[in-house]
């Protein structure tokens, strides 16, 4: 048996090429196959072969391949879509917040102005109070709620603000905090520092009214400054308009304060404490003495006070002229009838300066010193009445004199 490969007819075996012979009519060509030529057509062959093996998986596994990137590019839009979504929730968010604490700033430098301007108030208010009774104000300045382009130099805030900046950056939301609270801080230093002026306006009238009372007790009137009671009654029913703060238990204190000092003062003013003559020598004092004109003992129904012709005599309370002329021994004379049926007498005047039905207030000049009537020289003679009594001029002069920067 011949192995395939050798040709038959070589008579010693060898291997020829293989011919392929192609014949049309007449023309026959022959083609002999190379083992080179095999090996390309063999090469070929299996390129083909697996070039349509390979097209065929292809066209096979595409759209398994077009799939997958389609899916993975729509993760990708989700992704992208989902941030976008989440930044627009922050940005909301945050403009939300701006919205909010822009409302909170608003509301809360709207509620600073407000006490601001109560505080403002209730100073213009206390401040003559305070002068009159020798209360130092202005210890605590006025916080500016409001931006005031008038002034120079860091405020205590800003000083504040740059303080705490040292120590870490802050954000606007927290620099309107600091500044909020520094304010509130400055307001509620403003209401103490008030609450403290008027508590003290509030001891000192007190302690004026005691002093009051006291020098109306030492001339008979321990019931000066009271108001005369009647008959009241009927079932409790509270008004619910009863102060709860601490500013409107305070200025109900300083009103019924300076309630009972005005009806003090007024009581004082109506009674004859003031001195006639101030600063003038008693040169004869009330009591049994001996008569200057015939030196018998009797009995000297006022004080006398040595002062030259002329001197202006000064009514010594509120009231009204009930005697203006000459009056016997008293030359010309002055009779006022004060409240609590208080009578005053000045007498040996040189001139009346002011007429009987006349109306006068404490310290007014009702005439001048002079020599007229039972007298050895100018004085003035000065009497006080109750009821037809005479009384000892000094006992008021004194009480006066306790409280004569009251009046």
């Amino acid at each position: 048996m011949r192995p395939a490969h050798l040709n038959p007819s070589s008579p010693f075996g060898r291997r020829e090429p293989h011919t392929i012979t192609i014949a049309r009519g007449d023309n026959i060509r022959q083609f002999q196959l190379r083992p080179w030529s095999k090996a390309s057509l063999l090469a070929l062959g299996s390129a083909l072969l697996f070039g349509y093996v390979a097209s065929t998986g292809y066209l096979v596994l595409r759209d398994d391949l077009l799939a997958a990137k389609m899916a993975r590019q729509a993760r990708i839009e989700h992704a992208y879509e989902d941030r976008i979504s989440s930044l627009r929730r922050q940005v909301d968010r945050i403009t939300s917040r701006q919205m909010l604490d822009q409302n909170l700033v608003e509301t809360q430098m709207a509620e600073l102005m407000r006490r601001q301007d109560i505080l403002a108030t209730r100073s213009e208010q206390i401040t003559p109070l305070l002068r009159e009774f020798g209360v130092t104000t202005g210890a605590v300045p006025l916080p500016q709620a409001r931006p005031d382009r008038k002034a120079s130099g860091p405020s205590p805030v800003h000083s504040l603000l740059a303080a705490t900046e040292r120590e870490a950056p802050l954000s606007l939301a927290d620099r309107a905090d600091i500044a909020f609270v520094a304010l509130q801080h400055s307001l509620e230093d403003m209401e103490i520092r008030q609450l403290q002026e008027i508590g003290e306006v509030v001891e000192k009238t007190e302690n004026a009214t005691a002093m009051l009372k006291t020098a109306l007790g030492e001339i008979g009137l321990s019931h000066a400054g009271r108001k005369a009671t009647t008959g009241m009654g009927g079932p409790f029913e509270p008004a619910g308009d009863e102060p709860t703060d601490a500013f409107g238990v305070v200025i109900e204190r300083l009103d019924s304060a300076l309630a009972h000092y005005s009806d003090a003062r007024r009581a004082a003013v109506s009674v004859p404490l003031a001195n006639p003559l101030p600063g003038r020598a008693i040169s004869s004092n009330f009591g049994v003495r001996k008569d200057p004109l015939v030196g018998r003992r009797a009995m000297h129904s006022g004080l006398d006070f040595s002062a030259p012709r002329g001197a202006p005599i000064l009514a010594a309370a509120d009231g009204l002229v009930v005697k203006a002329g000459r009056h016997g021994g008293y030359g010309k004379m002055v009779e006022i009838r004060h409240a609590d049926g208080f009578v005053t007498r000045y007498a040996h005047m040189n001139r009346i300066n002011v007429t009987k039905g006349q109306s006068v207030e404490r310290g007014a000049i009702v005439g001048k010193v002079g020599s007229t009537g039972r007298s050895t020289g100018p004085h003035l003679h000065y009497e006080v009445r109750r009821q037809g009594d005479a009384l000892n001029p000094m006992r008021f002069l004194k009480a006066g004199e306790t409280v004569k920067n009251l009046l």
